[in-house]
């Protein structure tokens, strides 16, 4: 496991993985520190919050366009979005929860604690990580992060504990 992480390692950082993992903090703090600009996968992909998806053709334009910059940050949990920037990206940190009911848990205790959304829009949010997870409704037939992962397995850096988000932040 990597420490700290520090901005002159790499220009271009992509943070992805499963919800409720981190990725948006860790994103925003390397952001801050790095004076890097941050684009979430989840507000390009999402026209309406976990309901209604974005249009796929100007979802994929509008990430291409920040791939093509020289220095950038993107977090999210889109692999349709993210795998766009596999390639340029110098470092990929992938944020995992290791079972899916703590995931589920600590998105519900995220809702409770934060407010941020909507009851229907966390409803929505668990249906579709169950979904993700295991691969099953719209998500029958898409690739894995680890299958999507595998060529790229060089510049990745797996994030299985906040423990572990807290070292990359230097907060521990």
């Amino acid at each position: 496991m990597k420490e700290e992480f520090e901005c002159h390692s790499a220009k271009r950082i992509l943070v992805i993985g499963d919800a409720g993992r981190g990725k948006t903090t860790f994103a925003n703090h390397i952001a801050r520190a790095c004076e890097r600009p941050v684009l979430s996968l989840d507000d390009v992909f999402w026209k309406r919050k976990y309901t209604i998806v974005e249009d796929e053709s100007l979802a994929l334009g509008r990430v291409r366009q920040m791939f093509a910059k020289d220095a950038w940050i993107v977090e999210g949990t889109s692999r349709l979005l993210a795998q766009e920037g596999f390639d340029r990206a110098e470092v990929i940190f992938y944020f995992k929860h290791r079972s899916l009911l703590w995931q589920l848990m600590h998105l519900i205790w995220r809702y409770v604690r934060k407010h941020d959304s909507k009851f229907s829009e966390l409803c929505a949010l668990l249906v579709h990580t169950v979904y993700k997870r295991y691969q099953i409704g719209y998500e029958r037939g898409q690739k894995s992060w680890q299958e999507l992962l595998g060529p790229y397995e060089s510049k990745v850096t797996a994030v299985e504990s906040f423990d572990q988000v807290r070292k990359l932040m230097g907060k521990q």
